[in-house]
């Protein structure tokens, strides 16, 4: 390259023109990543790819590239799953027929991810390319379905509190009042027929059991300005009017330094299900509640000494209830039997992970 003649004004590249800076400046402002692509045509004029002629800055955020990675390279070299997942043809076609590209919660598996998302894309035809905007809407929808979980779990937890309510009201107070009616029978009946109606008031004072223990299972903790050791306390005390008698508790860790709600309620609502299974089904005669808080992680173990697993303690609504709970955390539950005799039930999971809303019971 030859020098400037001596005493010459050396010459300096052109400004950019200010709608093209105006226009950068206005791209770069939008939140969702936007770019211009031009086509890339075989000898017979068919689109074989595209490439990057332009990016704003959210495309090259999202893209994890800076702009002179993206300008100028071809849209199926930095995605080739575009091909196989249609999306190729469908820019062929707006090329083709000038009509707009609308995908609403598009799936793809993006190579940036390494996993399936969701997107919603517009796509319009300029000159011998495309304007090409997307936005990654995974997140929510998983929001909306997690909304729509909750507001199941909610229906369904306002149901079982009717349904706890009308036994307590109803059933419960009408047996328990023919258990009454019972022993003032007996108190004046022959031996004989003492004898025949002490078993059938055995009989009653167990269906009333088994009724608390079920209420106690349906009806949802409520939390007020309580402490969780409170609240703990105060689940297994209830379960004394079930049980026949207080289960022993030991709390282990930072149970008082929980400040999750939605993790303390979830908590109370499976060792309410727990206890309630026990005096169900288990026919214990002691039961110990371990709580153990660490700080990656929140356990509730219930033990009895009861007759272990069979078909109905096993395969019952409430543990596939506790199983669901304890994965919506991230969690895991357990129902395990025990050598020296009745079954363990561990409840496990991990600080953090609620995804929000309110659980069922």
């Amino acid at each position: 390259m030859e020098s400037a003649p001596s005493g010459s004004t050396r010459l300096r590249p052109l400004p950019e023109p200010e709608s093209e800076r105006t226009l950068e400046i206005v791209l770069d402002s939008l939140v969702d990543p936007l770019v211009l692509l031009k086509s890339v045509r075989d000898g017979r004029g068919a689109v074989v790819d595209f490439t990057y002629t332009a990016a704003n800055l959210a495309a090259c955020t999202y893209t994890g590239r800076v702009r002179a990675e993206l300008v100028g390279a071809r849209v199926l070299d930095l995605l080739p799953g575009q091909m196989a997942a249609g999306l190729f043809d469908m820019y062929v076609r707006v090329m083709e027929t000038g009509q707009p590209l609308v995908l609403d919660d598009y799936p793809y598996l993006s190579e940036l991810h390494g996993e399936e998302r969701r997107f919603d894309i517009r796509a319009a035809r300029i000159d011998d390319g495309l304007v090409y905007t997307w936005r990654d809407v995974t997140a929510r929808l998983e929001r909306a379905r997690e909304r729509a979980r909750v507001l199941s779990m909610e229906a369904l937890a306002d149901e079982r509190d009717r349904v706890a309510r009308d036994l307590h009201d109803g059933a419960i107070q009408e047996v328990y009042g023919t258990a009454l009616s019972l022993r003032a029978i007996a108190a004046e009946a022959p031996e004989p027929i003492r004898v025949r109606l002490a078993h059938i008031i055995d009989a009653q004072d167990s269906i009333i059991r088994h009724l608390r223990a079920t209420v106690l299972g349906l009806t949802r903790p409520v939390l007020e300005e309580t402490g969780p050791t409170e609240l703990v306390n105060r689940t297994v005390s209830e379960a004394e009017r079930s049980l026949g008698f207080v289960p022993d508790l030991r709390v282990q860790g930072g149970l008082e330094a929980l400040d999750d709600a939605l993790l303390i309620e979830h908590l109370l609502l499976s060792l309410r299900e727990m206890l309630s299974n026990v005096a169900r089904h288990a026919h214990a005669r002691s039961v110990e509640v371990a709580v153990v808080v660490t700080p990656s992680t929140v356990e509730v173990a219930v033990t009895d000494d009861g007759v272990g697993l069979d078909a109905a303690t096993s395969k019952g609504y409430g543990l596939s209830n506790l199983a669901r709970r304890a994965a919506a955390l991230g969690g895991v539950f357990s129902l395990t039997e025990r050598p020296s005799g009745g079954a363990c039930a561990r409840w496990r999971v991990p600080r953090g992970g609620a995804t929000g809303g309110s659980p069922s019971t």
